[in-house]
């Protein structure tokens, strides 16, 4: 993660890489737009210690349903919380990359429970919410409802094709 004193050492060299391509007169639309959306990226990144809480819609609810089932959250469980609470139809490969990717991020743990008759000796693979998991989930939940906060009608007459 980059420190806000080297996000401007790195601003100022991504400017000047700018400037002596483009010429600072004669930059053109694209390339000062391309840049500002860079510079907004770079600074807007929130973060809780030195993690990202940038979360896709996917990792977020996978979280939720994590949280949601507890000891029972595995693989199956989750998939079928995500289809039978958000309506999300997703493939298992989708899950296990999205959870690999979460436990490399430190975000989720998970651990091999054990073998049972019904699954004809194989073994599951549960999943926890560490605590930095948990942090980050909690921030963005946090930014989700203020940014939606008195905007269910709003948004429910605009889904029904009713103006504002």
């Amino acid at each position: 993660m980059i420190n806000n004193r080297n996000k401007l050492k790195h601003l100022d060299s991504r400017a000047a890489r700018f400037d002596s391509r483009l010429g600072a007169s004669a930059m053109s639309i694209y390339g000062t737009l391309s840049f500002c959306w860079y510079i907004s990226y770079i600074t807007n990144t929130n973060t809780v210690g030195d993690m990202s809480t940038r979360l896709g819609e996917l990792e977020q609810m996978i979280l939720f349903s994590i949280v949601r089932l507890g000891p029972r959250a595995y693989g199956f469980n989750i998939w079928r919380e995500l289809e039978e609470r958000a309506g999300k139809t997703v493939g298992s490969g989708a899950i296990y990359t999205a959870l690999d990717r979460l436990e490399k991020r430190k975000l989720v743990r998970s651990w091999m429970g054990e073998p049972t008759a019904e699954r004809g000796g194989r073994r599951k693979r549960h999943y926890e919410l560490e605590t930095e998991g948990a942090r980050i989930l909690h921030v963005v939940y946090g930014g989700l409802m203020k940014m939606a906060d008195g905007l269910e009608e709003t948004v429910a007459r605009l889904a029904e094709g009713k103006g504002q």
